[in-house]
């Protein structure tokens, strides 16, 4: 799960509904869908979807429901978010939110990685970039137990 989409999803699922998923990674969140209209740079975008703004009563479920920090209680995924610093589309606050009430809510292992001087979709130096991967593998590795006999390495 790489950008917002894919981040959303896994934090959504990982608390909305039981799933069998052993580790969770997240790169960005936009947990406050209605702060995210305020203070991302296509806060726009989400008033488009929503087809009304937060504040709204018509459209103040919408908001409500799709925001990953009212399920946080529900969350059952071990999960590792990593977040560079200056992402202007989800800014950082919005995935620090979600990691401090997961850490409080204290069900379920949980760690927060910034990555200083990079934005939304990448990292700044290539060390950040082996750091990423080595911090993901490493969380990977720890949470899901690899069987190598279940993988047929000529099957694509």
């Amino acid at each position: 799960m790489e950008l917002l989409h894919g981040a959303a999803l896994l934090s959504m699922r990982s608390g909305t509904f039981r799933t069998k998923a052993v580790s969770g990674k997240v790169s960005v969140l936009k947990p406050e869908t209605p702060r995210f209209v305020g203070i991302s740079d296509i806060g726009f975008w989400q008033v488009y979807q929503a087809k009304g703004y937060p504040w709204e009563d018509e459209s103040a479920a919408y908001y409500r429901e799709r925001s990953p920090l009212n399920h946080a209680s529900r969350v059952t995924t071990p999960t590792l978010f990593i977040h560079p610093e200056n992402d202007l589309r989800c800014p950082i606050e919005q995935t620090e939110q979600v990691y401090m009430a997961l850490k409080m809510i204290g069900k379920v292992p949980v760690e927060f990685v910034r990555i200083p001087s990079s934005w939304h979709v990448g990292t700044s130096k290539p060390s950040q970039y082996l750091t990423y991967w080595e911090k993901m593998v490493a969380w990977f590795l720890k949470y899901v137990e690899v069987r190598p006999e279940e993988y047929d390495p000529l099957e694509r």
